[in-house]
Formats: C-alpha cells, structure tokens, sequence
C-alpha cells in the first residue's frame, strides 16, 4: 500500500511528451550571457509551464524567450517564460530547468451572477410618436 505524504503542489497534470524547443535569456541580472538561441527538447510539460535540459548557465528568475515546435510545423508555444527551478546534473554539464508561461491567457468566467449589467442612460432624449 502507498501512502501519499503531503498535498500536491502541482497546478496543472504534466505530459510527459517530447517536444524541439528553442529558446534564449532574454533577460536576466547578468552583464555577460548568451543571447543566441539554443536547441533543446522538452523534458514535460503542462499547460502552465514545461522543462528542458540545457547546457546553458540559466538561473532562477532569468527570463527566456521560448518557442515549442511539434514536427518542425506546427508551433505549441512561442513567448516569454521564466526560470523558477534549475537542478544540476551530478554527472556532465547539463542542468534541468523548470520555466513558468508569462503569457498564458487568464481563464474567462461565465458566471451569471459575476457579469455586470450596464446601468440605463437616464441622459438620452426620450422620443415620442405622437399618438
């Protein structure tokens, strides 16, 4: 019998599909990064964020420009996302980084009761026909 320990911290379920990406720092607090893109495949990925390893020194917080391409055709994702976890590898020189979307739409909600109805305009000219 397993035991869940804890609450799940996840917001969205992740895929485990992978995914070409391309990507470069588009902005960060250092002076001296590479802003050329680089290659690299998606490691998971949700509707809130995806992660991907990388040779490239990136840290939590930097901000990247991201495209996900799915056969080379048809694009998943293109825009800004942010670093929020980087794991370096024991073994080689890669790290695995974990970026939030920037520019996900918000969700729309249809409630009745949260819709706001504009107020009558009390200023128009009333007209009358004359009967």
């Amino acid at each position: 019998m397993v035991k869940k320990t804890g609450k799940e911290r996840r917001n969205w379920i992740r895929a485990k599909h992978v995914l070409s990406i391309q990507y470069r720092i588009s902005k960060c607090k250092r002076k001296n990064f590479d802003p050329t893109w680089g290659l690299s495949t998606t490691q998971d990925m949700s509707y809130g964020g995806l992660s991907f390893l990388t040779e490239r020194d990136i840290r939590v917080g930097d901000i990247l420009e991201l495209r996900v391409v799915m056969s080379g055709i048809l694009d998943i994702f293109s825009g800004f996302t942010k670093a929020v976890r980087v794991m370096k590898k024991k073994k080689g020189a890669y790290a695995l980084v974990a970026v939030k979307y920037l520019d996900i739409p918000k969700k729309k909600t249809s409630s009745k009761k949260s819709e706001t109805k504009k107020p009558p305009n009390r200023s128009a000219k009333k007209y009358t026909t004359g009967k």
